[in-house]
């Protein structure tokens, strides 16, 4: 097997996902993005095997940029999926994909991925088995604040831009948001504050559920991403047994990321995320491999380690402090961090013994 990684988004995962994959011996090719794609200064740069003509998603382009150098490559290659805005174009063309550029896409069809993907629908389908979701606000213009904003899919129907969270702290926050958004492409939750877990899986095609945990350490401010973490127990096993049920019910197969909130022994679902996620290095340093995408039967759920695997993503960290942003510590997680500084340090997805400190420093200018 063979896998194809399109770059220009989620970075971190992309150099995870390279990693296992040389480490399993099993062969990748990327296409890169046309500007501004850090991957091409770091140590997977000889994998480039083409750039998109055009930069945005464009399915004509990638059709035509990957006919260019088809014959280049293994008969059997693989989708690898690593963002969500490209695994949707790639179902929604994925019969031209296959039958045009021998493209194997281990996903499921395209309406399966919209149910978890789309946040209102897969809120939706979670309440049918039983998991907690924070407070809904029909009233979010004068509802109490903190309040958290979470598009109904990925895209606007009214701008076709990219949506994501919005998390408002203070009016200041909340009036610049209804200047700056559609109301109608959102919905309004309570925001809840408590300890964050991600729940990491991988569903073959049976249905079968493998799966990891992640104690989230420190993250970047207004909801961004995670810049330090370690694997932990199962936070909640009602949750835990809830969640695969719900998942198994839509016959997803895949990796998925699932984040809950756990408060006052209560655990609440967040969101779910059917792609790599930008911690990955953590989940695969615990045993998951990327290989299991194009062999399901090979999958076998990790032994448990005998310490944390721990996971760092230091030039985040700094870029937020240089921008002035503060860091959010998770009760009681700074001082844990700082006392395992250099385990977690070992972790880092930039500083480990291939040589991308380039990357990280490009970060930062």
């Amino acid at each position: 097997m063979h896998f194809l990684i399109l770059s220009g988004a989620n970075e971190r995962a992309i150099v995870a996902a390279a990693r296992d994959l040389q480490s399993q011996g099993v062969g990748f090719s990327i296409i890169a993005r046309p500007s501004k794609d850090p991957i091409a200064g770091t140590f997977l740069a000889p994998h480039i095997v083409a750039t998109r003509s055009i930069d945005r998603l464009d399915i004509d382009d990638l059709v035509q940029t990957l006919g260019r150098i088809r014959h280049q490559l293994p008969d059997r290659l693989i989708y690898l999926p690593a963002s969500e805005a490209l695994n949707r174009l790639v179902l929604q063309h994925r019969q031209r994909l296959e039958q045009e550029c021998s493209l194997e896409i281990p996903l499921p069809d395209l309406e399966t991925y919209a149910t978890l993907s789309d946040k209102a629908r897969f809120n939706t389908l979670a309440q049918d088995f039983g998991l907690e979701l924070p407070p809904s606000e029909l009233e979010p213009r004068t509802a109490p604040l903190p309040l958290v904003a979470k598009p109904h899919s990925e895209f606007s129907p009214h701008t076709g831009a990219k949506l994501y969270p919005v998390l408002m702290f203070d009016e200041v926050q909340r009036q610049a948001f209804f200047a700056e958004e559609e109301e109608e492409d959102y919905f309004y939750q309570r925001y809840v504050d408590g300890q964050s877990h991600y729940y990491l899986f991988f569903f073959n095609h049976q249905g079968h559920a493998y799966s990891l945990f992640q104690e989230n350490i420190a993250q970047q401010p207004n909801g961004k991403s995670i810049v330090a973490a370690q694997t932990c127990p199962c936070p909640s096993g009602d949750f835990l047994e809830k969640i695969t049920a719900c998942i198994r019910s839509t016959s997803f197969f895949g990796f998925c990321m699932v984040e809950a909130i756990t408060l006052n022994g209560k655990s609440y679902l967040i969101e779910l995320n059917p792609r790599l996620w930008g911690p990955l290095s953590l989940a695969i340093h615990a045993g998951f491999h990327m290989h299991w995408l194009g062999k399901p039967e090979s999958a076998a759920q990790p032994t448990p380690l005998t310490s944390p695997a721990r996971y760092t993503w230091f030039s985040g960290m700094l870029r937020t402090r240089l921008s002035g942003g503060q860091l959010r510590w998770y009760p009681g997680k700074k001082r844990l961090f700082f006392s395992h500084l250099p385990s977690f340090l070992r972790g880092d997805i930039y500083l480990q013994k291939f040589n991308t400190l380039g990357m990280a420093a490009r970060e930062l200018l």
